[in-house]
């Protein structure tokens, strides 16, 4: 009596049509037959009862609870098969749905590196779980088989259409079919793999001659020197021209990865690459330095003679000189660092004759003497006798000459 008590509950009828605990439990019908054979014993014995009962002075007539009892164990008997039905049509239409769908997906020919390679895992993960698939087939087939065996109750086996029964009975040449569909699917995942191994192959050879011409323009491009029509910003503009080309081809690099990993291919090194890399970096610093430099010399160039100061332009001068130094030495071969460092040395070079120059002994002739030795007219105290113009007199030419006149004038 005590199950006609729970079936009245929805959450006993629910804990009973829980049914199997699972795909692959290979009792998978014990649960439903444990309960709908209990509740026909129930049953029969709740009809074996007396409907009258004496109780003292008092004669109970159970009639309508007998009655009640028993339309309820049947009612909830025939929803144990109808839930049964439902849900061996679900497993073997979820079970031969996915036979369907991963045949189709395995044979559909991958052009593409990711299609290829959800294929092969997607192959390779119903290979290793082909004894789990398997073994779904025996317990749906104990379902149906329990339902037929039925033949005195209502199991309401008649909502099986003709297309289930088909199923039913075509579930084993179903999974002999995925069998060969796998096999056939293996072939056509092992044909694409070959087309895009070559498409791999032919990319690796396209990319390193890439970067071989990258490097070549680079070399005839790139201001090594100061002279090829660069100036500050035109020099930086190319320099940035070839970051960004570099960027690319290494972004490209790193998505031909996806296809070596694919094929087990060892990552090839690209030294054109890296030399590009390294030479635009090395040439940024060396520019920075020059633009620096540069600005420091406009700041100076229109300074007149007598008002430069020239033991803090010493010191400016020794600091550029120890940037220079800081470069390796294939940079100090280039024609923008010669450049730079040569102008930074001609004035360091050229502060000591001006100092001689800027004596207190110096008198006009003296001055008179050197215009005659540089060729050229100059008031030195004239507001246009820049450390410009002093530059355009080329004094290192005459170093022994200023050196000589101003021992003369110091006398």
């Amino acid at each position: 009596m005590r199950q006609l008590q729970n079936i009245r509950t929805a959450k006993g009828r629910q804990r009973i049509l829980r049914g199997t605990q699972g795909e692959l439990d290979q009792d998978p019908v014990a649960r439903y037959k444990e309960s709908i054979e209990g509740l026909v014993d129930v049953i029969t014995d709740v009809k074996n009862k007396q409907p009258q009962k004496p109780e003292q002075f008092i004669i109970l007539d159970c009639s309508r609870l007998k009655a009640s009892l028993t339309d309820c164990g049947t009612t909830f008997i025939q929803d144990i098969f109808e839930h049964l039905i439902t849900e061996s049509k679900e497993d073997l239409n979820t079970l031969l749905g996915e036979f369907t769908e991963t045949i189709e997906e395995l044979k559909t020919p991958p052009t593409k590196l990711e299609h290829l390679k959800r294929n092969k895992d997607l192959y390779a993960a119903v290979r290793a779980k082909l004894h789990v698939l398997d073994a779904r087939r025996e317990p749906i087939k104990k379902k149906f088989q329990y339902l037929q065996d039925q033949p005195d109750q209502d199991t309401g086996l008649a909502e099986l259409s003709d297309e289930d029964k088909a199923k039913l009975d075509g579930l084993d040449d179903a999974w002999a079919r995925f069998l060969e569909g796998l096999d056939e699917a293996n072939g056509i995942i092992q044909r694409c793999s070959a087309q895009l191994k070559t498409e791999v192959d032919n990319s690796i050879d396209d990319f390193k001659k890439e970067c071989q011409d990258n490097k070549k323009n680079f070399q005839l491009q790139a201001p090594y020197t100061a002279d090829k029509g660069f100036d500050n910003a035109k020099a930086f503009e190319k320099l940035q021209e070839y970051k960004g080309l570099t960027a690319e081809l290494r972004a490209q690099e790193e998505a031909m990865k996806f296809g070596l990993e694919i094929f087990d291919i060892e990552p090839t090194a690209y030294p054109e690459v890296a030399l590009v890399e390294k030479e635009i970096v090395q040439l940024t610093e060396i520019w920075e330095v020059k633009r620096d430099w540069d600005q420091q010399w406009d700041e100076w160039k229109d300074i007149k003679f007598y008002d430069l100061d020239v033991e803090e332009m010493d010191d400016v001068a020794v600091d550029f000189q120890d940037k220079c130094k800081a470069f390796d030495r294939d940079v100090r071969d280039w024609g923008v660092y010669v450049a730079l460092r040569g102008g930074i040395d001609a004035v360091r070079d050229t502060l000591p004759l001006i100092r001689l120059l800027r004596g207190d002994a110096m008198r006009e002739r003296h001055w008179k003497e050197l215009r005659f030795e540089v060729k050229e007219d100059f008031d030195e105290g004239g507001d246009e006798f820049t450390l410009e113009k002093v530059f355009s007199l080329s004094l290192l030419s005459h170093r022994e000459k200023i050196e000589g006149l101003a021992e003369n004038a110091g006398r």
